[in-house]
């Protein structure tokens, strides 16, 4: 009879201990960095990345790096975060307070992020420094930037408890919401053209197409930001001139501009040269935006895609993605 009670017993601890492993595991796993309202991860919560530019998520498709830059209440900046293992996953663990976090998509040596020497967020600037690499013939010793980054930012104020929960604030009323997500939104211009010649190109070799007043840099303060279709894009600044190199093939060229972002008040002057000769008249877009419809300012993401035949007399027809045209560019002259 003792022998069979403890067997019995040995039993019974067996399946306690059964037991107690299963509910430890079961608690482990309820646990999770996306829920900030659970209390096993205090101190560990962390902001989800997104990218929605069409109402389904594609940050895998387009966003490669994030850089993360945190300031304080006061916007006085604290620090660079490093990057989780899981780039839409961001791990905070910071002390109580209010926070404001800056984070850019796809930086690289092309781009460059200015903070340090005054260490506030009013005058936190991002400046494209990819430089046009080839001399100005000209001698005028102009300098260009050529293409830089496809960029993407986010913006995103939170507050941290005494338990090192993190919970966002909405700027527009300033009101506390659950859930730490930011929206990365676009903040770059694409601007693929197509030349064409009525009868044979003048020369052969590389041209050059160059697009006068695209921003050079953005102020990245958030009171400075403005709407485009209800994703929030910063300030530009410092208009200045882009060149991208392109040769001839088949009697055309092809060439794509990757800038920063275009606005409704600053439309660029598009030149088509060889060896900083212009061969087409200048043609200024702000006149054949207006016609066509686009409104840089509206849209969050900048896609254009124009063609312009030169023909015998040096005037030009510009195209909208090959459909209808505004005819008759003359040397010299621009629209207003």
């Amino acid at each position: 009879m003792n022998r069979l009670c403890k067997i019995w017993l040995l039993r019974l601890i067996r399946c306690s201990k059964i037991i107690l492993s299963v509910s430890t595991v079961c608690v482990i796993n309820a646990c999770t960095l996306d829920d900030y309202r659970d209390l096993c991860c205090a101190g560990n919560t962390s902001m989800r990345y997104t990218y929605l530019p069409y109402g389904h998520e594609q940050f895998t498709d387009y966003i490669y790096s994030l850089h993360h830059y945190l300031f304080d209440a006061s916007g006085v900046y604290i620090r660079e975060l490093n990057p989780g293992e899981n780039l839409q996953n961001q791990p905070l663990l910071l002390n109580e307070g209010h926070y404001t976090m800056i984070t850019i998509g796809n930086l690289s040596e092309k781009t460059k992020l200015q903070h340090m020497g005054n260490p506030n967020l009013e005058v936190f600037t991002l400046s494209s420094c990819q430089q046009y690499p080839y001399s100005d013939s000209s001698g005028s010793g102009a300098t260009y930037l050529d293409n830089g980054d496809e960029l993407y930012w986010g913006i995103k104020s939170f507050m941290v408890d005494l338990d090192g929960l993190a919970t966002g604030i909405e700027r527009e009323n300033e009101d506390y919401v659950a859930g730490m997500v930011t929206h990365m939104n676009n903040i770059h211009c694409h601007l693929r053209v197509k030349v064409e010649w009525s009868n044979i190109p003048p020369y052969t070799g590389d041209y050059e197409m160059e697009l006068d007043g695209v921003p050079s840099g953005y102020s990245l303060h958030p009171n400075l930001a403005t709407n485009a279709d209800g994703f929030i894009v910063p300030q530009g600044i410092d208009y200045t001139s882009h060149k991208i190199r392109v040769p001839l093939k088949a009697r055309e060229l092809n060439g794509e501009f990757i800038t920063l972002r275009i606005s409704d008040d600053h439309i660029p002057i598009l030149r088509i040269l060889f060896n900083d000769r212009k061969v087409a008249p200048d043609i200024d877009l702000y006149k054949a935006f207006l016609i066509w419809g686009w409104h840089p300012s509206r849209i969050h993401v900048q896609k254009y895609a124009i063609r312009i035949l030169i023909k015998s007399d040096g005037s030009a027809d510009l195209f909208p993605s090959f459909d209808s045209s505004i005819d008759d560019w003359i040397d010299g002259g621009s629209f207003g």
